[in-house]
């Protein structure tokens, strides 16, 4: 019985055309600058010979990621600045232990 009904799927595909066999048309280009269109996989090059091959190659995501910034070393107005900057924060560190201190009499 599952042949009969496979045998009338095939009928009905073929009445309908749907044994069609989808082509690839590969456009190529030979190192010696030949340009080759072809539906094979593999093909010789009318002009020097060579064979060419195709080979599928499956899709490749890439996540794009920021560019690591190159390192510089630290010039003096850097170092100026970093100096100033440390000094700051250790002057307001003082000043916030001695007003604890002065509340804590």
């Amino acid at each position: 019985m599952t042949s009969e009904i496979e045998s009338n799927r095939a009928s009905w595909w073929s009445e309908f055309g749907a044994e069609s066999v989808c082509e690839h048309e590969y456009e190529l280009q030979c190192f010696c600058g030949a340009e080759i269109v072809t539906t094979e996989k593999t093909v010789t090059c009318a002009s020097c010979g060579e064979t060419l091959g195709i080979h599928r190659v499956k899709k490749q995501h890439w996540k794009i990621a920021p560019l690591p910034r190159p390192h510089r070393r630290l010039q003096p107005p850097d170092l100026r600045k970093l100096a100033i900057r440390i000094s700051l924060y250790l002057l307001l560190a003082y000043y916030v232990y001695d007003l604890l201190e002065a509340f804590a009499k």
